[in-house]
């Protein structure tokens, strides 16, 4: 058949066949490949929506019962509550409860809480807030308040009343050492709740009540449709609400559409009633990107195919042109005396790969940093000290408003400076942190010196650094308020963790550098910079603390280098350990040891005792990052190296420096 076809229509059909042949090789691949990775991509989005709605209701019930304890703590409505508890049970009178029932709807309109109830020590209902007339009832054997009840601290759980489910928070309310009820708050969870689950896992939630013998739904962010497809499969049993132990999803048909779907107990209300929470998904609406990459991967390679064969056949042709045509054209060419090169100059695109690299370790670092956070957060809490009760020899106590605007709700913690506490601004109703500082017999003399440093200080406006907001004094103490930062001190994740993950420790480092690059700015050294003055807060952002604090204890105390606190010293440069002052590159010094630390949970100096260790900073060269980690990136130890040297002339100059450096570590 080809014997006498040419050998050009040959080659041609050759190609044509070669590149039809990989392109059906290239589908057939994709093709079982792709559903390979189709179910494992719908079993990861699930597991991820899964994930997402269970860090989104732990979030609230976080939220409830922070929300809760805030209420219950507040003196004026204890004190409210108690008398008109005491009252009902002395003259079996429901009047001082009816006003309870006012007080609750009150705070249930402030903090939008759907519900609020009061119930006495023994779970007896007082008053609630959608109630006008109390109504006195058992309450004890509802689940999360036996709970209550029993352990006589915060719970959060579920509840169930008149087929309404809510999340709850219940909090003991204690008049001193005395009980004196519960606040139960709450929730609903409804559609509109179930709306916003929904928008952020992606998939559409069904709330489903099992009483043993049947279920029924009983909330959903479905549309209507698919409500009804769901509560008549489930009204008809076949829905099985236990056969989802594996997390596997569950495949659906739903008028002619494939859905995917995850079931799982959400809590057990009381010994007969189960809520379940179903969260389903178009199985098309799921693989939606997927599956159009794929048929734009198809309809590529038919192009391509196309485009191949048409480029294939106009270079063979030209190949197997007329040697006598071709003989012609290179004399005419080799005649042509005017006959110019033609050069394209392609420009090269614009380089997005620095930018894209670095928002990249920005995402990769704060995600590391989270779980951090996470690990940190599961070991120690994030609120403490609530029912704090100050001995009689201390200066600041329990709702004392300090300043005339401060007033006091707990103490947060205590250290070589001072005490911190947390506190109301009373004249812009917000939450700051107070420290008040140590009083010394030089105090006095120095006052008006550490109010100037106070003022330099709070001219920093960086998010990396907390912010300054007031100057006064109490007892001869002096007190500083500034901003209140929910969060953990990088001291307190090195405690748990030892040392941070890469990611996490260039973006933490970085940060810090924004900070104090904004303080050097404005003139600022903070001369006292260490872990502990350093807190991530529950976004992720690290802010710098203390501020001209401890510039200012410099002021106020001629003892300091015989007063400073464990651990001080190791960040001390070698200019102020021999009382040459601090600036920029003393700030550096301290910089590069806590990188160090963050990296390999290292110092570069160790010593038994601060006179050992003084002397080693000021004579010794530190111990190298690679003596820690062999495998330590080379530019990250010339980053210590460099923030660690003892002259300050051979340290980085400034913090952009060392912020330029670290963006270029890999």
């Amino acid at each position: 058949m080809f014997k006498n076809t040419s050998f050009k229509i040959k080659l041609m059909l050759l190609t044509l066949l070669s590149i039809i042949g990989s392109v059906m090789i290239f589908s057939v691949i994709l093709y079982h490949y792709g559903n390979i990775a189709t179910e494992s991509t719908i079993e990861e989005k699930m597991t991820n929506a899964q994930s997402i709605q269970q860090e989104f209701l732990s979030s609230q019930a976080k939220q409830l019962e922070l929300i809760s304890l805030l209420v219950s703590s507040e003196p004026a409505f204890v004190t409210y509550v108690t008398e008109a508890i005491n009252y009902y049970k002395k003259q079996n009178q429901t009047q001082f409860l009816t006003s309870i029932a006012d007080l609750l709807l009150e705070r249930t309109q402030q903090y939008d809480f759907d519900i609020a109830i009061i119930t006495d020590a023994d779970g007896m209902e007082m008053a609630r807030s959608n109630q006008i007339i109390s109504v006195i009832k058992d309450l004890s054997t509802k689940k999360p308040l036996k709970k209550a009840i029993q352990e006589l601290q915060a719970v959060t759980g579920y509840w169930l009343e008149d087929e309404q489910l809510f999340q709850t928070a219940i909090v003991p309310i204690a008049q001193g050492q005395n009980l004196v009820g519960f606040l139960i708050t709450g929730y609903k969870i409804d559609n509109i709740y179930l709306n916003t689950l929904s928008q952020l896992s992606g998939t559409e939630i069904f709330v489903i009540i099992n009483d043993g013998e049947s279920s029924y739904l009983n909330a959903t962010s479905a549309d209507v449709a698919l409500t009804k497809f769901f509560e008549n499969i489930i009204q008809q049993g076949k829905l099985a609400l236990n056969t989802n132990k594996t997390n596997k999803p569950l495949n659906l048909n739903v008028n002619r559409q494939k859905y995917v779907a995850n079931i799982h107990e959400l809590t057990q209300i009381n010994s007969t009633k189960t809520a379940y929470l179903l969260s389903t998904v178009s199985r098309y609406k799921l693989l939606a990107p997927f599956i159009q990459t794929r048929v734009v991967l198809v309809i590529s390679a038919i192009v391509m195919t196309f485009i191949s064969f048409v480029l294939s056949f106009f270079t063979l042709r030209a190949f197997f042109q007329d040697l006598k045509y071709i003989n012609t054209k290179v004399n005419a060419i080799r005649r042509n005396k005017n006959t110019k090169s033609i050069n394209i100059n392609n420009p090269e695109l614009s380089s997005l790969s620095g930018n894209l690299n670095q928002l990249s370790s920005e995402i990769i670092g704060r995600s590391s940093l989270a779980k951090h956070l996470v690990e940190v957060s599961k070991k120690i809490p994030t609120v403490s000290d609530y029912f704090w009760v100050a001995s009689e020899n201390e200066v600041i106590k329990p709702n004392q408003i300090i300043g005339g605007r401060f007033k006091i709700l707990r103490k947060i913690g205590s250290g070589g400076m001072g005490m911190v506490f947390q506190a109301i601004d009373t004249e812009l109703n917000e939450l700051i942190a107070l420290k008040v500082l140590k009083k010394t017999e030089h105090q006095t003399l120095q006052v008006s010196q550490l109010k100037d440093e106070i003022k330099f200080s709070r001219r920093i406006q960086n998010p990396n650094v907390v912010r300054i907001h007031d100057f006064g004094k109490i007892g001869g103490h002096v007190f500083i308020s500034m901003e209140y930062i929910m969060g953990y001190t990088i001291a307190e994740v090195l405690n748990f963790s030892k040392k941070l993950r890469p990611e996490a420790a260039k973006y933490t480092a970085m940060q810090i550098c924004k900070g104090l690059e904004a303080a050097h700015t404005e003139g600022i050294i903070h001369r006292d910079l260490k872990p502990e003055n350093l807190i991530i807060e529950l976004d992720n952002t690290v802010k710098l603390m203390d501020f001209g604090i401890a510039s200012a204890q410099n002021h106020i105390s001629k003892t300091q280098q015989s007063e400073m606190i464990e651990g001080t010293i190791a960040y001390s440069s070698p200019e102020q350990l021999q009382g040459k002052g601090a600036d920029e590159r003393s700030d550096i010094y301290a910089l590069g040891t806590i990188i160090m630390e963050m990296y390999c949970g290292k110092k570069p100096y160790a010593s038994k005792n601060d006179e050992e260790l003084m002397l080693m900073k000021v004579s010794e060269n530190p111990a190298l990052i690679t003596d820690f980690w062999e495998n330590a990136p080379i530019l990250l130890e010339h980053i210590i190296t460099k923030c660690l040297m003892i002259n300050p002339k051979s340290r980085y100059q400034n913090v952009s420096e060392v912020l330029s450096d670290l963006q270029e570590l890999e």
